[in-house]
């Protein structure tokens, strides 16, 4: 049950994020690491996630739809889970990462 609460928590506020914001999200096994950095390119009008792997290479799917982006966080989530990654309890909020075009 507390991984459904996490998935639903995860997909909740990385949808809900200030369109300037980019959300980082912390999972690990062992001392291997994997982050999911989650984004809006207001450009494009897309929801990014991209995935940080700890070989170094990184992976990233773009989403129109909202529903789409926060149903790909949830699977996400249950398969991260599943394969025994554990989410750290940190998240981090860099409200200079997403340069808001409409700003400048």
């Amino acid at each position: 049950m507390e991984d459904v609460w996490k998935a639903s928590t995860l997909s909740r506020r990385a949808a809900d994020a200030d369109t300037d914001d980019r959300m980082i999200w912390f999972f690990h096994r062992g001392t291997e690491e994997i982050r999911l950095e989650t984004k809006y390119d207001s450009a494009a009008g897309d929801f990014v996630a991209v995935l940080h792997y700890p070989d170094g290479t990184q992976h990233a799917d773009r989403f129109s739809d909202e529903h789409a982006f926060r149903t790909y966080l949830l699977d996400l989530e249950r398969r991260l889970l599943r394969e025994r990654w554990r989410q750290d309890r940190r998240t981090v909020v860099l409200p200079e990462g997403w340069l808001n075009p409409r700003s400048a």
